[in-house]
């Protein structure tokens, strides 16, 4: 059974809202993969779209993601996670969702790959560097 996460506001609305970039959070996060000996992925601008496509911005090589999976944007302060109608569907912390805001060490799920986000803080903490 999946369950689908509740939407706060519209999602039309929230999509509107993010696509204004808030410079505060270009360079802030990162994704950090589960899977051993792959390598983090570092959110430098946005909006940035991941897929298995060579137009996707961060490509992920998995048969279960989509070409243009899902998009992370910048709205009002914080990330927000929206898929693009992938077949296989985008998950936070487990829950299928269309429109997602995400936190740092939320679990963010696209096909086989689950990626933990993390702000610039915790990973330099994480790599013991300050």
């Amino acid at each position: 059974m999946i369950a689908f996460a509740q939407e706060v506001e519209p999602a039309s609305e929230m999509a509107a809202d993010a696509q204004e970039v808030e410079p505060a959070l270009d360079g802030c996060c990162s994704l950090v993969p589960l899977r051993a000996g792959a390598s983090a992925v570092m959110l430098a601008g946005f909006p940035v779209v991941i897929g298995r496509g060579f137009d996707a911005d961060v490509r992920v090589e998995d048969a279960y993601v989509s070409r243009r999976h899902c998009e992370i944007v910048a709205a009002n302060g914080a990330l927000v996670v929206l898929d693009l109608g992938s077949k296989n569907g985008t998950f936070v912390n487990g829950v299928r969702t269309t429109i997602s805001p995400l936190k740092p060490n939320d679990v963010l799920t696209l096909g086989g790959m689950q990626f933990v986000v993390q702000n610039r803080s915790a990973i330099a903490g994480s790599l013991n560097v300050g």
